[in-house]
């Protein structure tokens, strides 16, 4: 299983996380093993806000559903900690909110981080699940009667 981390991401991934930085030409993220490989483009609240704003997220996301099989859109913070929250931009935060719920239905499933360090956690839970060969499986609880 190698995680490769995208050489524009903060040094933060490198050191918390064993990875592999090098220049992605799509996503910032890449989980490859097990013949799959996923693609996860991380952004922040603002990040979010501003690439949707210019029509740039919905460029990167169509490349990445284009050329991958298996993608994940991850959002990185919270609300709260946002410009657009600080700033009492309600209604452009709500507006981004139902067009990651859109996407997250139609395009490309989206996830929720609170940090940097969550994301890390992340990054962990999701390549072991697809080294163990339960990414995308649906695992039932056995009950015990």
């Amino acid at each position: 299983m190698e995680l490769i981390v995208d050489s524009n991401e903060p040094k933060f991934f490198a050191e918390n996380i064993e990875c592999e930085v090098k220049a992605l030409p799509e996503g910032d993220f890449w989980i490859v093993g097990n013949d799959k490989k996923v693609v996860i483009e991380r952004k922040t609240w603002d990040d979010a806000y501003n690439s949707w704003v210019q029509k740039r997220l919905e460029e990167q996301v169509s490349r990445i559903i284009e050329n991958h099989k298996d993608y994940i859109l991850l959002i990185e913070g919270n609300k709260q900690s946002s410009r657009l929250w600080r700033s009492k931009q309600f209604p452009q935060l709500d507006s981004l909110q139902k067009f990651l719920n859109r996407m997250s239905v139609e395009a490309i499933p989206v996830i929720y981080t609170s940090s940097k360090k969550d994301t890390c956690s992340y990054l962990t839970y999701l390549s072991k699940r697809i080294e163990g060969g339960e990414y995308g499986k649906l695992i039932r609880k056995t009950t015990i009667l």
